[in-house]
């Protein structure tokens, strides 16, 4: 599954660095989420429909198993490697298992919603600070200090 950790890569890069980067969390870890949830489901499903654990259990809007995502070489490795078709079903089943798993941990640990607070911590993002919905984020992070 090393393949699958390229998927997490491009981010924790981003968030390594020493700078802070508080205000651009929310982006990027939507943008990691979304990543994850089209490498399993129908695409027209994902832009329809905001982004729930409800959402990531509707098995009718799974993409077949020949179109999951499983990395760059990895079915072909198989091939190569004479993987039974069995085994290869098996192993694409339990990566669809591991992206669900990740996107679930995502949306319970990271508040993606507009009631948490990293939503509101865009209007930090230079760009962002003379949008007007910045007014109301600031107002919002006021509210959540001590």
């Amino acid at each position: 599954m090393i393949s699958f950790a390229e998927l997490f890569t491009r981010v924790l890069v981003i968030l390594q660095c020493e700078e802070p980067l508080v205000y651009i969390m929310h982006s990027e870890i939507s943008q990691l989420l979304l990543t994850i949830v089209n490498s399993f489901r129908k695409t027209e499903c994902v832009l329809a429909h905001k982004i729930t654990d409800g959402l990531l259990d509707d098995a009718s809007k799974y993409l077949p198993l020949d179109n999951i995502e499983c990395g760059t070489g990895v079915r072909e490795a198989m091939s190569a490697a004479s993987v039974s078709p069995v085994d290869v079903a098996t192993f694409v089943v339990k990566a669809r298992s591991a992206y669900i798993a990740s996107a679930k941990h995502i949306i319970d640990k990271v508040q993606l919603t507009s009631s948490g607070l990293l939503k509101p911590l865009t209007c930090l993002q230079p760009g962002n600070r003379t949008k007007t919905s910045s007014r109301d984020y600031i107002a919002k992070l006021c509210d959540a200090l001590p």
